[in-house]
C-alpha cells in the first residue's frame, strides 16, 4: 500500500520536525505525533514491500531494497520463477514439483510438491530409508540387499543390488525358472523337472523320472522309479530286488514266469504261460478254455481223459483211464494187459468169460456163466443156488446124484450100467448075497489079522481121536458148500493116493492143527493165472484142508 500525505505533512518535516523530536524526548508526544512523524518518512510513491522502517524511499525508490519476494527499484515485483527470498536471490529447489521448480517467492516453499524422492517444504530432504518416489509414499523392494532393503529415494533402484533369486533395478523379479541364486547366475539341477528348482536356493520342485532328494541329486533306491522315485518296480521283474529302470520302470532283466509287457505288470494271454509268456497250455487241458495256469503251465481243470500230470502231456499208463488216469481197467478185461479204453474204461478185448461188457467189473449174474454171461449152469449143479464155475460152467458144489461132474449135464456111467444090469442083478441076487456073505466074512477076519499085528509093531499113542477109516474106491457124498475152500477133486486124490502105495486101505487124518479150514471164494476163484493153475483137473470140490496118511496094513 502506497502511503500518501500532503502538503502539510512535509512542511511540518521540514520546520517542525525539531519541535518534535524535543516534546517526544520529554514524553510529551504522543501515538499522535508519532503516527504523524513516520508517516513523514513515506512519500506518495514508497512500497509497502520496500524494506525496512527508518528508510522511507525517495521518490518511491526504496532506499533499503524490497522485502523478501519482491524485487524492483519500488519493490513492486515478485520474484522471478524459480527465485524467492530477500532480493530474490535465492533460487527454488531444483526438487520442486512442476515442470519449472516453482515455489513460494517469500519463502522457497515448493508450491506444486516435491519431485519424486524428497519431501519437506521446500523439498530438500530425499525420502526416509526404504521409501521412494513422488511423496516418498513407494516402498523400496523386499528383495533388495542390504539391512532395510535400500533403495534410492527418487526411482527406487536398490543401491546394492538384490538378494539371491531376484534380478532388476528394483528387484521385483524373480530368476527365471532354471536359474536361482545372487543375481540368477547359477542353473538349476538338471534332474529337476524340467529343469526347474527354488529360485533362491536351487531346490528342485520336483525331479525328472529316476531321482530323488532335495536337488534331485540322487537315483532312486532299487525297486523304486519314476517322478520323485515314488512308484515300486513291479514285483514280478526278475532278478534282485525287483529291480528295474530307474526312469521308466522296465524290467531291466525282464519278467518272472508268467507276466509280459516291459514292466512285467500284464499276465500271460489266456492260452499261454511260462517264460515269456512263450510256452502254450496243453490241448489236453480240460474245460472250454483249455486254460492253464499262467506262471507254470497246470491246466486249471485238469486234464480230459486219457491224460494227466500237472500239464496234462502224459498219455494215461496201460490198465489206466478216465480223468488225470485215475481209475484203472478192470483186472477182467480179456488180454494179456486188461487194458480198456483211454476214456470211459471199457474194455479193449472184451471181457474175460463170467463177466460183463463194457467195465467188466460185474460177475455174471447168478447161475449165469461163460463169454457174456450167456450161459447157464446146469440145472443138474448139486445145491440150491446151483451155481457154477464164472468161466467154465464147471458146478461148484459138483452134481445131482447120477451125474457126471464137471458140468453134470450128462448121466453118469455108473447109473447108466446100473439100469442096464438090474435085471441080471435080480437072478443072481440070491447066488451074490451067499457069496457076499463068506467074502465078508473073510475080509473082516483078514483085517482083523492085520490089524491086530499092525498095532504090535507099530503101536501110535499119539494118534488122534479124530481119525477115520475111508473105504478105498468108494464114492464120497458131495460136502456142503464151506464158507472159504479150496477146491480138490477128492476121488482123483483117493484113486491116485491108493495106486502110489499098492494098499486097499487109506487113512485119511484131518490135520488137527488146522482148524481153521481156508476155502477160496466161489466167484473169484479163477480170478488169476494162478487158480488156473491149480485147477487143471477141470471141476472142482470143495474139501477142508487134509493131512493123507497112507498107512500099510
Amino acid at each position: 500500500m502506497v502511503k500518501e500525505k500532503g502538503r502539510m505533512g512535509q512542511s511540518m518535516l521540514r520546520n517542525g520536525l525539531p519541535l518534535l523530536i524535543f516534546t517526544c524526548f520529554f514524553n510529551i508526544c504522543n501515538a499522535f505525533y508519532v503516527d504523524m512523524v513516520e508517516s513523514l518518512y513515506y512519500t506518495e510513491t514508497c512500497s509497502e514491500n520496500c524494506a525496512g522502517k527508518n528508510d522511507p524511499c525517495v521518490d518511491g525508490t526504496c532506499t533499503e531494497g524490497c522485502d523478501a519476494g519482491y524485487r524492483g527499484a519500488k519493490c513492486s515485483d515478485k520474484c522471478t520463477l524459480g527465485t524467492y527470498g530477500q532480493n530474490c536471490r535465492k533460487k527454488c529447489n531444483k526438487n520442486c514439483g512442476g515442470r519449472n521448480n516453482i515455489c513460494d517467492h517469500i519463502n522457497g516453499t515448493c508450491t506444486d510438491g516435491c519431485d519424486a524422492g524428497y519431501r519437506n517444504a521446500k523439498c530438500d530432504i530425499p525420502c526416509a530409508r526404504g521409501k521412494y518416489g513422488s511423496g516418498c509414499s513407494q516402498k523400496c523392494s523386499a528383495s533388495c540387499a542390504g539391512q532395510g532393503n535400500p533403495c534410492h529415494h527418487v526411482d527406487g533402484k536398490c543401491l546394492y543390488g538384490c538378494d539371491p533369486g531376484y534380478w532388476g533395478d528394483k528387484c521385483w523379479n524373480k530368476c527365471p525358472r532354471t536359474t536361482f541364486g545372487a543375481d540368477c547366475k547359477q542353473s538349476c539341477n538338471k534332474t529337476c523337472l524340467n529343469s526347474e528348482c527354488d529360485h533362491v536356493y536351487g531346490e528342485c520342485e520336483n525331479c525328472e523320472n529316476g531321482y530323488t532328494g532335495d536337488f534331485c541329486e540322487r537315483g532312486c533306491p532299487s525297486g523304486t522309479y519314476g517322478p520323485g522315485c515314488l512308484q515300486k518296480c513291479s514285483d514280478h521283474c526278475s532278478g534282485p530286488d525287483n529291480s528295474c529302470d530307474k526312469i521308466y520302470g522296465f524290467c531291466e532283466f525282464g519278467c518272472d514266469p508268467g507276466y509280459q509287457t516291459v514292466q512285467c505288470d500284464v499276465k500271460c494271454d489266456p492260452g499261454k504261460y511260462g517264460e515269456g509268456c512263450l510256452e502254450t497250455c496243453s490241448e489236453h487241458c480240460g474245460g472250454d478254455s483249455k486254460s492253464c495256469n499262467h506262471v507254470n503251465g497246470t491246466c486249471n481243470f485238469g486234464c480230459v481223459d486219457r491224460y494227466y500230470g500237472p500239464l496234462c502231456k502224459n498219455e494215461c499208463l496201460r490198465g489206466k483211464y478216465g480223468s488225470n488216469c485215475e481209475k484203472t481197467c478192470s483186472v477182467h478185461c480179456a488180454g494179456r494187459f486188461n487194458t480198456c479204453d483211454w476214456t470211459d474204461g471199457s474194455c479193449d478185448q472184451g471181457c474175460d468169460p463170467g463177466y460183463l461188457s463194457p467195465l467188466c467189473t460185474k460177475a455174471c449174474p447168478r447161475n449165469r456163466y461163460g463169454n457174456g454171461c450167456n450161459e447157464t449152469c446146469s440145472e443138474h449143479c448139486a445145491g440150491e443156488d446151483k451155481i457154477c464155475n464164472l468161466r467154465d460152467g464147471s458146478c461148484i458144489l459138483g452134481c445131482e446124484e447120477g451125474y457126471a461132474p464137471p458140468y453134470c449135464n450128462e448121466a453118469s456111467q455108473e447109473n447108466e450100467e446100473t439100469s442096464g444090469l438090474a435085471v441080471s442083478l435080480l437072478s443072481i441076487i440070491d447066488g451074490v448075497i451067499a457069496a457076499a456073505v463068506v467074502a465078508i466074512a473073510v475080509v473082516i477076519g483078514v483085517l482083523y489079522c492085520r490089524r491086530q499085528k499092525a498095532s504090535r509093531n507099530h503101536p501110535n499113542p499119539s494118534q488122534s481121536p479124530r481119525e477115520s477109516a475111508v473105504i478105498f474106491n468108494r464114492q464120497l457124498p458131495s460136502p456142503p458148500r464151506p464158507p472159504n475152500g479150496s477146491y480138490l477133486n477128492i476121488n482123483e486124490i483117493i484113486t491116485a493116493e491108493a495106486q502110489n502105495n499098492n494098499s486097499s486101505n487109506i487113512i485119511y487124518r484131518e490135520d488137527s492143527n488146522m482148524g481153521n479150514h481156508d476155502y477160496m471164494s466161489v466167484l473169484d476163484h479163477y480170478d488169476s493165472p494162478a487158480s488156473l493153475a491149480r485147477d487143471s483137473q477141470g471141476y472142482d470140490i470143495p474139501l477142508q484142508r487134509l493131512q493123507a496118511s497112507v498107512d500099510s496094513v
